[in-house]
């Protein structure tokens, strides 16, 4: 899942990147408004937030950081002691073949760092996606704050699993598409909502369409019903193609 040398500060933010030590913000509704009593909350009033120094996982697509300067954070969170196949849950990469129950979509396991984040007591650490926060802004605070870069295929992973937790589809919904013969996104591979097939009963307009080209040929010449639909300079055209067949 990680790669074996952390990459220095200098290097721009990825997706995978593990962020550590980050004071910010944590945003709970309703926000306390910094105004006065007098009135309530108006546009360009201060918001007063308390500060948690928590560890991170860099969850936005690489090109969005570049491009927009932006950071969606997911915070990391320990588990409860887990049994290795409850462990399994958090590590599934494809939810569409398995049931929900064997499944967990609001958090993404962690594999170890020795260290760095090691488990302790069965616990372990995931990324928590109920919780992500976009920052916009100079990322040089968290760069330097980066204690790990996950590999490739731990990027695919990580791109699996919030596929699976922004896109999975509520009942409801999928009742709706169900009913519309529409196709409802991720879904289990064992389950179509489209509507079967219909079965081609279109008949071919001319005796032997259905045989290669060099069999219709020669039902042509012989029953001459094909080769009336033809204007006379294609007609002679199929009769020397016969012949040479």
């Amino acid at each position: 899942m990680w790669e074996t040398d952390r990459p220095d500060a200098s290097e721009a933010l990825r997706q995978g990147d593990l962020l550590f030590g980050l004071l910010l913000p944590v945003v709970r509704l309703p926000l306390p408004f910094a105004h006065p009593a007098t009135r309530g909350p108006q546009d360009g009033d201060m918001v007063l937030l308390q500060a948690n120094q928590r560890d991170f996982l860099v969850v936005s697509q690489c090109c969005t950081i570049e491009n927009h300067h932006v950071a969606a954070l997911a915070p990391i969170r320990w588990t409860p002691p887990l049994t290795d196949e409850e462990r399994a849950t958090y590590k599934q990469a494809d939810f569409s073949v398995i049931g929900n129950d064997k499944y967990v979509f609001n958090a993404h396991m962690l594999d170890p760092i020795q260290n760095v984040m090691e488990e302790q007591g069965g616990k372990g650490k995931v990324a928590d996606f109920t919780k992500i926060v976009t920052y916009i802004g100079d990322d040089s605070e968290l760069r330097a704050k980066r204690v790990a870069r996950m590999s490739p295929a731990g990027r695919r992973l990580l791109r699996m699993r919030l596929s699976g937790f922004w896109a999975r589809v509520e009942a409801d919904d999928l009742a709706w598409f169900k009913e519309q013969g529409l196709p409802p996104g991720p879904a289990r591979k064992e389950e179509s909502y489209l509507p079967e097939p219909r079965e081609n009963t279109r008949q071919p307009a001319v005796e032997g369409a259905n045989m290669p080209p060099k069999e219709r040929i020669v039902a042509g010449e012989a029953d001459h019903t094909g080769l009336a639909r033809l204007s006379r300079p294609l007609q002679r055209l199929v009769q020397k193609l016969a012949k040479r067949a």
